[in-house]
């Protein structure tokens, strides 16, 4: 990760979670998002946009916030994975999307949600 995001700060937790905060800009004309990247030891990495707070009715994420990046039946995280690579990046994709869907009110970013409402489950 510090490769490639450089600036962005670890912090290890006692149950040996590790995550990433830093900031993102989608584009040279967006705003930046501070981010957060959680992994543990199970699970998929989790990704929460911390500021600016985002609306409510903002598509694609989770009851907690945590950005839906793709539909776990479609793709699964692998140790083998580099966060960088993936989830980093996606989430940089995400926040372009975002910036367009509150300019024309429609997600216009990949979807593989039957209706493009909000994700309900968490993992």
């Amino acid at each position: 990760m510090k490769a490639a995001f450089p600036d962005f700060v670890v912090k290890v937790g006692r149950d040996r979670v590790v995550s990433w905060q830093g900031t993102l800009q989608p584009n040279p004309s967006s705003r930046a998002y501070l981010v957060r990247v959680v992994y543990g030891r199970r699970g998929s990495p989790k990704v929460y946009v911390l500021s600016p707070a985002l609306p409510r009715s903002a598509p694609h994420r989770y009851r907690n916030g945590r950005l839906c990046l793709y539909l776990p039946k479609e793709w699964r995280w692998t140790d083998g994975e580099s966060l960088p690579d993936t989830i980093v990046r996606w989430v940089a994709l995400w926040l372009e999307y975002f910036e367009i869907w509150q300019q024309v009110g429609k997600w216009l970013g990949p979807s593989s949600h039957a209706t493009p409402t909000e994700a309900k489950n968490d993992d």
